[in-house]
C-alpha cells in the first residue's frame, strides 16, 4: 500500500513539473488579440487611382493582411465585418486614423489589446509594348508587359497605451509578361478577388507576406501582461502658467498622484494630421483634485503643451 502511495505521489509530482515547464514556456499562453484596421495611402500618383477606384482597397488590403495573420495560427484576428459594423456606428477609425484617446476607444469597443495600421506609400502600375508604358489612368489596352510595385508601412499600435510597439516596412515588384487585359482607374481591379489576380495584388501580397512573416517573428505569440494605464487624458496649461487636467476624483485620481507626460508625434498626409506614436516628456504630480478637474506641479521634464497626453499608473 505504502508502495503505492509513493508510486502515486512520483507521477503527480512529474506531471506538475512537465505542466510548470509547458507553462514557462509559453506553450499554453493565450495568443495576443489583434484587429487589423482599413490601410491608408500617402502615395503621390497613386492616391488619385486608390481614391476613384470602384472598391474600396483599403479595406481589401486590410482584409488580405487578416487572411495571412489567420493563415499563421498565432495570433487572434478580430473578423474584419464585426470591425467594419462596430468602427461604422461609432464613427471611429474610418479613415485609419491613429489619436491616442481614438485607439483607446476602438481597442475597448472590439475587445482587441493590439490595433494594426497600414500605410501604403509607394503605389505604382505601368504597362509596355505600345510605344512605352504608361502610368494608371491611361493605360494602353494589349501591353506585351505589365509591371507593379507597392511599399507599405505596418505597425502595431497597442490599444491601452497607444504605443508602437511594432513597425515594419516591406516593398515588392511583380511582372506580368503577355497581360493583355487593360484596367482604367475606374474598373482596374473590380473587386478583392479580381484585384489578387492583378500583377499590382500579386506585388500586395508578397509585401503583406513579409511584414506578417517579420510580425510573427519580432511581435511574437505571447500576450504580455496587462497594461496598469488607468486613466489618460489631455494636459491643459492655463495662462498663468499652471498645469491643469479635466479629470479629478470621479475618474479615481488623488492628490500626489504622479501622471506621466507624452508629447504626440504627428504626420501630415495632405489635410489630415496623424498621430504616430508618442514620446515621453516627463512627470507631473497632483496637488489639488476636485471632482471633474485638477492641478498639478512638474515632478520632471519640461516645456509641457496644452494637448500634451498625461497617464496615470504603470510608468508611476
Amino acid at each position: 500500500m505504502r508502495i503505492n502511495v509513493l508510486n502515486f505521489g512520483l507521477r503527480v509530482f512529474a506531471l506538475f513539473g512537465v505542466l510548470s515547464l509547458i507553462l514557462s514556456t509559453g506553450a499554453w499562453a493565450a495568443p495576443k488579440s489583434l484587429a487589423v484596421m482599413k490601410f491608408t495611402t500617402t502615395a503621390g500618383g497613386g492616391r488619385s487611382f486608390w481614391y476613384n477606384a470602384s472598391w474600396d482597397l483599403g479595406d481589401g488590403m486590410a482584409e488580405m493582411l487578416t487572411t495571412a495573420l489567420v493563415e499563421t495560427g498565432k495570433f487572434k484576428i478580430l473578423e474584419r465585418q464585426q470591425i467594419h459594423d462596430v468602427l461604422g456606428e461609432q464613427d471611429l477609425g474610418a479613415s485609419g486614423r491613429v489619436e491616442p484617446a481614438t485607439a483607446a476607444k476602438i481597442g475597448k469597443i472590439l475587445g482587441a489589446r493590439y490595433l494594426i495600421y497600414g500605410t501604403v506609400n509607394e503605389f505604382e502600375y505601368s504597362k509596355g509594348g505600345e510605344g512605352g508604358a504608361v502610368r494608371i489612368g491611361g493605360i494602353r489596352l494589349g501591353a506585351s508587359e505589365a509591371r507593379a510595385h507597392i511599399g507599405m508601412d505596418v505597425r502595431i499600435v497597442d490599444a491601452v497605451t497607444s504605443e508602437i510597439l511594432f513597425s515594419t516596412r516591406s516593398t515588392a515588384d511583380a511582372t506580368r509578361t503577355g497581360f493583355k487585359v487593360g484596367y482604367s482607374g475606374a474598373d482596374f481591379g473590380a473587386s478583392l478577388a479580381t484585384f489578387q489576380r492583378t500583377p499590382l495584388g500579386e506585388a500586395t501580397r508578397k509585401a503583406i507576406d513579409f511584414a506578417v512573416t517579420k510580425m510573427v517573428n519580432e511581435f511574437g505569440t505571447e500576450a504580455g501582461p496587462e497594461a496598469t494605464v488607468t486613466w489618460s487624458g489631455t494636459l491643459l496649461v492655463a495662462d498663468d502658467g499652471s498645469l491643469v487636467i479635466k479629470a479629478g476624483n470621479h475618474e479615481g485620481l488623488k492628490a500626489g498622484d504622479i501622471l506621466t507626460v507624452y508629447r504626440p508625434k504627428t504626420s501630415k498626409v495632405g489635410n489630415e494630421v496623424l498621430t504616430v506614436g508618442e514620446d515621453k516628456i516627463g512627470k507631473i504630480r497632483l496637488t489639488s483634485v476636485g471632482n471633474s478637474a485638477s492641478s498639478a506641479e512638474v515632478v520632471e521634464g519640461g516645456g509641457f503643451k496644452t494637448g500634451d497626453i498625461v497617464k496615470s499608473g504603470g510608468d508611476s
